[in-house]
């Protein structure tokens, strides 16, 4: 599907949905002709979104992003005719995308299709809710009288069942791969050592130092099948993709940065990584090590105060546990705590993201002071690393994760971004080994493509 233009009267456009029968949302995948597509699935939850195309566009930049993408968002959906069969509101219509770490556009070639803040509405959405699918078309608006007639055209269309669509051959040979360390290990660890000079000197009290690497394949990287292989290792991950033009940004995130439903909100506080044991005892021994952990208590109790002083101004009520618990992912666990709490009013999940990101998870403590030692010391160009990636409906509810465990793929040429968190008492080797465990997310099912 083609880019229609960056912007329209949405009095002038119709959404037209309906309850797809078995069958059809598993062949609804994008294709190589498709220059802009969303993906976004966490199999645990039975929820999966796919946007191909776009209706409409909004892109912003600056500190007011996010409460800018919110106003605009209203806007749309309030003058947007949706006709068709009833269903949830997270069915579609839906606004999909994302937002970059930094409010100010980067200005290397391969983050260019990545502005700081960029929504559409996709002209053709799939949304599988609950064990039922539905499709969401979004078609310039003709008479009133004739949209009944535009609806049954489109049920009959995917009336039949559908045909499975033909896979493509994988090459016999695996690819060659060549794996780039930018920047070397030696300067992450400088990095780390000069953090914790700034955390001495009580500057910082917590600041995420990232890093990146490379890989080079020998044929492009397919990324539909990296997706499917993504969220079948990483179930309980929301694994997510943004394409543009022949770049895809994907990742599969294991950190809510906000969900809104209804009144309800909710977010997590993640901090504190050690790797996976071999055995059951091993597994439990170091889970039960990371929990008594001071380092890693440090850091996570950081994020818990942090997210705690962004919600109240917002929450009549907000639950936040004592302790933090265990949250293990394929090759990883981390401490983990949830806050849920209850709105005072319609706060679109939008404007409550602007009021979290940078997660303390990806940033730091203070915010300020953080950011102003990343934008100086860091040396890395993050992109949509480390922001945030979802979606908002026409009643301001919606999802965003974090942007982690995350790479952008043009061709085949792939970046991958991971981050760890200092604080007083981290050392910098055993960083660096944390964010080798992170990329491996992802590095594992490049390097089978």
């Amino acid at each position: 599907m083609n880019t229609p233009s960056r912007d329209f009267d949405a009095r002038h456009f119709v959404a037209l949905r309906i309850e797809l029968p078995p069958g059809w949302a598993e062949v609804l995948e994008p294709t190589p002709d498709d220059t802009e597509w969303f993906s976004w699935t966490r199999p645990a939850d039975g929820v999966q979104l796919l946007g191909r195309g776009a209706a409409w566009v909004v892109e912003e930049h600056g500190p007011t992003r996010f409460q800018a993408c919110a106003a605009r968002a209203r806007g749309v959906f309030e003058d947007l005719l949706v006709i068709g069969d009833p269903g949830p509101s997270a069915a579609g219509p839906l606004l999909l995308g994302g937002f970059g770490f930094r409010d100010q556009p980067e200005p290397s070639s391969h983050w260019s299709e990545y502005p700081p803040a960029r929504l559409i509405l996709p002209e053709f959405l799939v949304a599988q809710l609950e064990g039922r699918a539905y499709l969401t078309v979004i078609q310039p608006r003709t008479e009133d009288a004739t949209l009944p007639e535009a609806l049954d055209r489109l049920r009959a269309e995917f009336s039949v069942p559908p045909m499975a669509s033909p896979k493509s051959p994988r090459p016999a040979d695996p690819a060659a791969h060549e794996i780039l360390t930018e920047h070397g290990h030696t300067h992450f660890c400088k990095r780390v050592a000069n953090a914790l000079q700034q955390i001495a000197g009580g500057e910082l009290e917590k600041v995420v130092v990232a890093r990146s690497l490379r890989i080079r394949s020998a044929r492009d990287f397919a990324p539909v099948p990296l997706l499917d292989r993504l969220s079948r290792t990483h179930p309980t991950c929301t694994t997510f993709a943004v394409a543009r033009r022949g770049s895809v940004f994907l990742g599969a995130s294991p950190e809510r940065l906000v969900d809104v439903r209804g009144n309800r909100v909710q977010t997590s506080a993640l901090a504190g990584s050690a790797r996976r044991g071999s055995d059951p005892t091993e597994d439990e021994r170091i889970g039960r090590a990371l929990c008594e952990s001071k380092k890693d208590q440090t850091e996570h109790a950081v994020v818990v105060r942090v997210l705690r002083e962004a919600l109240t101004p917002f929450c009549s009520t907000l639950e936040v546990p004592e302790a933090p618990r265990l949250l293990r992912f394929e090759g990883i666990q981390h401490l983990e705590t949830p806050l849920v709490g209850t709105l005072k009013n319609g706060t679109s999940v939008l404007e409550l993201a602007g009021r979290l990101h940078p997660a303390p998870s990806v940033g730091g403590a203070p915010r300020a002071a953080a950011l102003e030692w990343l934008e100086h010391e860091e040396e890395l160009e993050r992109g949509w690393y480390a922001g945030a990636v979802g979606w908002v409906d026409a009643s301001g509810c919606g999802e965003f994760c974090v942007a982690l465990r995350s790479g952008l793929v043009t061709g085949g040429e792939a970046r991958l971004f991971a981050g760890a968190g200092v604080v007083e008492g981290s050392d910098p080797d055993a960083e660096l080994r944390e964010t080798d465990l992170k990329m491996r997310a992802l590095l594992t099912p490049m390097l089978e493509a």
